[in-house]
């Protein structure tokens, strides 16, 4: 199954590494927008925290965007830049 990852991460090492990391996984990543420090001032990538259950102990997941593209960026910027990105013809093969 084919897959498209639709985003924007900081233009710096951590940013390139997950971009690296999912296009090792075959996710097709060319739609991922690469933030500048104008457009994100603190260059920070959102993180998922997971703190593992035990015993009745439910699992708890903790995601830190703050001061991130989609914590702090303009959501209509986000939404238009989204669009453009979804009516782009891609290749999908089946």
């Amino acid at each position: 199954m084919d897959s498209t990852f639709f985003s924007v991460v900081p233009n710096n090492s951590l940013g390139k590494s997950a971009i690296r990391m999912l296009r090792s996984n075959d996710v097709h990543c060319a739609p991922v927008i690469l933030s500048t420090p104008e457009e994100t001032p603190t260059h920070r990538l959102g993180t998922y925290y997971l703190e593992t259950g035990y015993g009745i102990r439910p699992s708890k997941v903790t995601y830190d965007r703050k001061h991130t593209i989609h914590g702090d960026g303009n959501i209509t910027d986000d939404a238009e830049s989204i669009r453009n990105l979804m009516n782009m013809n891609y290749d999908i093969k089946r």
